[in-house]
């Protein structure tokens, strides 16, 4: 972690083979669910959940992701001020200096705030870290790859939508927070998703899936 003009630079490696930048914006948008997304060579803004829900491949190395719309203006109209201070983040993918298979992902931020840190944790975790010329497996996927790699076929809007049929279903009166807050609750609400995905998908990625839903229609 380094200073550097304009902010403050968060480094982290990862292996070149099977990167996909995708990766980076579905954890951007489970901290910030309105966030827009603006390509280095772009002259406007998207919404970054329609960007990550597009079908085209996503080969951007630098790009802006800013907290909500009212944030993008604000970069757009004034440049920084305090009042959209922390509420935007330039992210880089260049060349590892020191791996030739690794690629070096760079966060540019005002401040090392707490949920910046818990950010950056969180793509330290998913993207991983080459270790003496070998690469670390990742610790978490995008929920696309584990429904994968738990032979469901459904795309993650799919499979959200799966989730809330069932909550409403068998548990109407009950926020997520609720349901997760009761256990058996909990695990034949897994059962249950189970049986409409067609898919045996693990507790973990379920509950996480309906958490993170919650955080991305919320207002």
């Amino acid at each position: 972690m380094n200073s550097s003009i304009g902010g403050i630079d968060l480094t982290l490696e990862t292996p070149r083979p099977g990167f996909d930048p995708r990766l980076i914006l579905d954890l951007v948008l489970d901290h910030w669910p309105r966030a827009v997304f603006q390509d280095r060579e772009g002259s406007t803004g998207r919404s970054l959940g329609e960007v990550q829900e597009g079908t085209s491949e996503l080969t951007t190395n630098e790009f802006f992701v800013y907290q909500d719309e009212a944030s993008a203006r604000s970069w757009e109209q004034d440049g920084w001020t305090p009042e959209n201070r922390n509420r935007m983040i330039h992210f880089l993918v260049r060349d590892s200096p020191s791996h030739a298979d690794s690629l070096q992902l760079t966060m540019v931020v005002d401040d090392f705030t707490v949920e910046i840190a818990d950010l950056y944790s969180a793509l330290d975790g998913a993207l991983g870290r080459p270790s003496t010329g070998t690469a670390r497996p990742p610790r978490s996927a995008t929920l696309e790859v584990a429904l994968r790699a738990a032979g469901c076929s459904l795309t993650r809007m799919q499979f959200y939508d799966v989730i809330d049929d069932v909550r409403q279903a068998f548990y109407p009166g009950w926020s997520e927070d609720e349901l997760a807050c009761h256990p058996r609750d909990a695990l034949q609400f897994c059962d249950a998703v189970r049986v409409k995905a067609n898919a045996p998908v693990p507790d973990t990625v379920i509950m996480r899936a309906m958490l993170n839903r919650r955080k991305r229609k919320q207002p």
